[in-house]
């Protein structure tokens, strides 16, 4: 997805929290896809909020010409400060989830935990009602119709959108689904970050 906002990009930055059990995992993902569509990844890490403002002038200094942070529940609470950091540094960024769109970054894309809590809450209500639990045996639509953008701050050198959403082509088969309750991405375990990590660069489900 950022490589389609950002076509002329060659370089690209992750930011990882190396206290994150997915880091390793969310790094190697991220590299995989590069490594597909022929782009460098500058990986920077941080774990505090003097951490992330040192990654941000590593990343400026060489020369990085997009981002990608990674899933990590420290991010999300500093989601303010990734975003005022990225627009201060005309750094286009992707991010994992809607909230960061929402406090004025870029973009994101992955799945909906919105949509994950109430698709949990109808099944957990229906079970109680029926009397027993039992692993599900459904499949929940964790992933969005498209990736959320933020028109907030235009950043130099890119075309936005002409709406708040860039249109994705549908996919075969489904980014997210569940195998007695444990999300994956084209079967394998995730914990709505490390898979989705490469997409984010590269594009939507093949």
């Amino acid at each position: 997805m950022l490589r389609e906002l950002v076509p002329a990009a060659s370089r690209f930055g992750l930011l990882v929290n190396p206290n994150n059990e997915n880091a390793e995992a969310i790094t190697s993902d991220l590299k995989a896809a590069a490594a597909t569509i022929g782009v460098e990844i500058d990986v920077v890490r941080a774990t505090d909020s003097h951490g992330i403002e040192e990654a941000f002038v590593a990343l400026i200094r060489d020369k990085v010409h997009a981002l990608v942070v990674g899933t990590d529940p420290f991010f999300y609470n500093r989601r303010v400060q990734l975003a005022t950091l990225a627009t201060r540094h005309a750094l286009p960024t992707i991010y994992n989830v809607r909230a960061y769109a929402e406090a004025g970054g870029l973009m994101s894309y992955g799945a909906s935990l919105t949509e994950a809590y109430r698709q949990m809450g109808v099944y957990t209500s229906t079970e109680i009602g029926g009397g027993g639990l039992s692993p599900p045996s459904v499949a929940l639509n964790l992933n969005p119709s498209a990736p959320t953008v933020s028109l907030l701050t235009p950043f130099s050198g890119m075309t936005p959108p002409s709406t708040p959403s860039v249109s994705t082509a549908p996919s075969t088969t489904p980014c997210v689904t569940t195998q007695t309750g444990v999300p994956t991405i084209d079967g394998r375990p995730t914990t709505f970050g490390a898979p989705l990590t490469g997409r984010m660069l590269a594009g939507a489900c093949r």
